[in-house]
């Protein structure tokens, strides 16, 4: 080790049993990003995210750090508890239960997805090293390793690729492809980790020789993930479709719109778009599906950007609309959207009364909704949080059940990237929770026998929930003997806490006559590495029948729809205004013929058909009648 005396900088080398790397520290005071593509915002997602990792919040990772991954408040509680020795490090038998823990796949593709990055290096660090000395990792280091060689050169010196594909995705459909590679989920690096072995880093033969062949393996190989959800919301096809929808440039979309509007005479007094009356309550399908609502409760209608706020924003004038000189608008008669940013809370609560017009079993409804309640760059505030929350939550309870109500803990929901984690901001974290509890939203009632043995202490639903995010609780309302499971996605998919508390949840379920069970995750590629393949139906690998209860699996996060796959994966539409479309989908469940070609299973599977966009033009009012 070296250590230059009077310099900000430490300089840090140490050999592994398999590789050489040489890390820098700095002092951790960056804000803006030291890769020219990366937007600040960006950067400051994965900076967020890294220094999750800060278990000692001394403002620097360690490869141990590293090793722990990112840690749940309860993870937090059981190594508080433990014993630190001399050197300030856990004993070998605290950390073998976390540095140990490395899942049959996982991904280490370049994507903006912070979670990714963060995997990945958690995954590299557990995979490909054996030293048992600790060192500091520099985060714009290991940054630049997981881009590599791919970048996210924009066709547009004023916009950032990331920008580009949230507004449209064209780019990602261009063939061939030459910008946006990584925005657009087309980086191709053979998901390589982060510290690859090198046989030029040896310079003593004898030394080479000796190197574990297996060691070598496995420090070069990755089990890169195929398939993934991403990649088919932004490149295929029917997203170019739903967007021609939206614009109407299809003959015969335009066709189908006119006869609305002749089949049901002018618009309706107050309303912006007619109301399609061949789908007015013939809609059978019980489960509805909502994501990313980044709901703005100080919105200004003049706005440029994406975030849209009005200024002089607090906890005591939320939920008003003011003009760009400051005037107060009329939520519901002057208080228009400008069609690209994060919208009002109004935008939510007409989607869910265009559910209703449409539905014709709603008291058997359920509500999945997959993360993401708060804008983009929200107030750091308890109080503005659980408010958002509270009059989020009283919207859906107008329409449903609180057993009937499955939410799911997003990035930008309570502290940004980092809810019910070790270094989030507890306060902020509990904002969040709160009205879920308090609700009945997540409860012991449903389920009063259901514990759960983790690290020698025993946890009911909610107090599990209030810990790490994750619970389960019975889907009721559909059959006996069906549920839903959450998992925390910000807790990334090496937290072996929450994995535990997965597949204790899925042999119960395995268990039980006919049992079945929906999961929701925001994040596509974190929730795909955290399932269980035995799980799993593919062509590759049928699943056996006994362990085929998986109704879906469902994500939100990149703000595209990618319909449901072969194993099961679905990534439901972006609400908010700053996505290509909005939509939300209605489905339910419908008997498949499975990947074996034979037999027949109870699946949720989403197509193009199931959503509803909203497809107003900008500048107009809010109007439940545009969901369509």
């Amino acid at each position: 080790f070296l250590k230059v005396s009077g310099s900000k900088h430490i300089m840090l080398s140490f050999t592994l049993s398999t590789i050489t790397i040489t890390i820098l520290s700095i002092k951790q005071t960056l804000s803006h990003s030291q890769i020219g593509w990366l937007s600040d915002m960006d950067y400051y997602s994965f900076r967020t995210s890294f220094f999750n990792l800060d278990y000692n919040s001394d403002g620097m990772v360690t490869l141990n750090e590293a090793k722990l991954g990112i840690l749940s408040l309860l993870d937090d509680e059981y190594l508080n508890k433990q014993d630190i020795n001399e050197d300030g490090q856990f004993s070998n038998e605290v950390y073998d239960q976390y540095h140990t823990y490395q899942p049959k796949k996982y991904n280490c593709v370049p994507s903006l997805i912070s979670m990714d990055f963060v995997d990945c290096l958690i995954m590299s660090v557990r995979h490909s090293t054996t030293t048992m000395e600790d060192v500091i990792i520099d985060f714009d280091h290991v940054l630049k390793l997981y881009f590599g060689e791919c970048d996210d050169i924009s066709p547009l010196d004023d916009a950032t690729c990331s920008m580009l594909v949230k507004e449209g995705g064209d780019l990602c459909n261009a063939d061939p492809q030459q910008y946006c590679e990584i925005s657009c989920f087309k980086c191709d690096n053979d998901g390589k980790m982060l510290f690859q072995f090198d046989a030029e880093d040896y310079s003593d033969t004898d030394e080479q020789e000796d190197i574990d062949e297996e060691l070598k393996h496995k420090a070069i190989s990755s089990l890169r993930m195929y398939s993934r959800s991403e990649i088919t919301a932004l490149t295929g096809d029917h997203n170019q479709r739903i967007i021609d929808r939206k614009l109407g440039q299809h003959a015969d979309i335009k066709a189908e719109l006119k006869a609305d509007i002749s089949n049901k005479g002018r618009i309706g007094h107050g309303h912006v778009c007619p109301l399609k009356a061949k789908m007015k309550h013939i809609n059978r399908n019980r489960f509805v599906f909502m994501a990313d609502i980044h709901v703005e409760p100080w919105y200004n209608p003049d706005g440029t950007s994406y975030i849209t706020r009005f200024e002089d924003y607090t906890t005591d004038n939320m939920f008003q609309c003011r003009d760009g000189d400051g005037n107060h608008l009329d939520p519901q008669r002057e208080c228009t959207l400008t069609g690209f940013s994060d919208p009002p809370i109004t935008l939510f609560t007409s989607a869910l009364h265009a559910w209703n017009m449409y539905a014709r079993r709603p008291e058997e409804s359920v509500l999945f909704f997959i993360g993401d309640a708060q804008a983009h760059s929200y107030l750091n505030s308890d109080e503005a949080i659980e408010s958002l929350m509270y009059s989020l939550i009283d919207s859906m309870l107008y329409y449903f059940e609180p057993d009937a109500i499955f939410l799911c803990p997003g990035n930008n929901d309570g502290p940004h990237n980092s809810v019910f984690t070790k270094n989030g901001d507890i306060e902020l974290t509990e904002a969040w929770m709160t009205p879920l509890i308090n609700t009945g939203i997540v409860n012991n009632i449903q389920m009063p026998h259901r514990k759960y043995l983790i690290y020698g202490e025993y946890y009911d639903t909610v107090s599990l929930f209030k810990l790490t995010g994750y619970y389960m609780k019975p889907l009721s309302k559909i059959q006996d003997n069906y549920f839903v499971i959450v998992v925390n996605t910000n807790l990334g998919s090496l937290n072996p806490t929450q994995q535990l508390a997965l597949e204790y949840d899925l042999e119960f379920v395995v268990g039980l006559a006919d049992g079945k069970v929906a999961i929701l995750g925001h994040h596509p590629s974190v929730l795909e590495n955290m399932i269980p393949s035995k799980y799993l139906d593919s062509p590759e690998s049928p699943a056996e029948e006994k362990n085929d209860i998986i109704l879906g699996l469902f994500s939100g996060h990149i703000h595209y729809f990618s319909p449901t796959n072969k194993r099961g994966f679905t990534t439901l539409p972006a609400m908010t205004q700053y996505a290509p479309y909005s939509a939300f989908a209605m489905g339910d469940i419908q008997d498949f013929v499975m990947n074996d070609g034979v037999r027949q299973q109870k699946r949720i599977k989403l197509t193009n058909e199931h959503l509803l966009m909203y497809i107003a033009s900008d500048h107009q009012l809010v109007d439940s009648h545009c969901w369509q």
